[in-house]
C-alpha cells in the first residue's frame, strides 16, 4: 500500500465494503445509540453518516497511497494471523517477521517449548 496505488478493483472492493456495511450500523436501537455515541466521542458533524457515502466516493487510489505513506510505518506494525497453528506457522516463518507469539482464545500467551 505504501509503494504503489491500489488497483481500481481493490479500491472499489474496499469502498463497497464500507458503503454496504453502513446500513448495519442502524439496524437496532443499540446500533443507533452506538452510532450517535461515535458522533459525540469523536466530535463528528451531525450529518457525518449522511455525507459519508459521498466522501467515500471521492477517495481515489492516490489518496489511499498518500495516507498509507503518511501513517503506515512497517517497523511499528503487528501482524495478527488467526487459524490452525500447524497450517499458518510455516507461512508466517517464510515472511521473516520475527518470532511468532501464540495466544489463546482470551488473548493470553501460550507457552510452548521452542523447536
Amino acid at each position: 500500500m505504501r509503494e504503489q496505488p491500489l488497483s481500481q478493483a481493490e479500491l472499489d472492493a474496499a469502498r463497497n465494503a464500507q458503503l454496504l456495511s453502513l446500513p448495519g450500523q442502524f439496524e437496532t436501537n443499540a446500533d443507533i445509540g452506538a452510532s450517535l455515541t461515535e458522533l459525540f466521542v469523536y466530535d463528528l458533524a451531525p450529518d457525518y453518516y449522511d455525507a459519508l457515502a459521498r466522501r467515500l466516493a471521492g477517495i481515489g487510489a492516490d489518496d489511499v497511497l498518500d495516507v498509507a505513506r503518511r501513517y503506515l510505518d512497517p517497523d511499528r506494525m503487528t501482524v495478527v494471523a488467526v487459524g490452525e497453528r500447524r497450517k499458518i506457522l510455516p507461512q508466517l516463518q517464510k515472511l521473516g517477521l520475527g518470532r511468532p507469539e501464540e495466544r489463546d482464545d482470551d488473548g493470553q500467551p501460550v507457552d510452548r517449548p521452542q523447536r
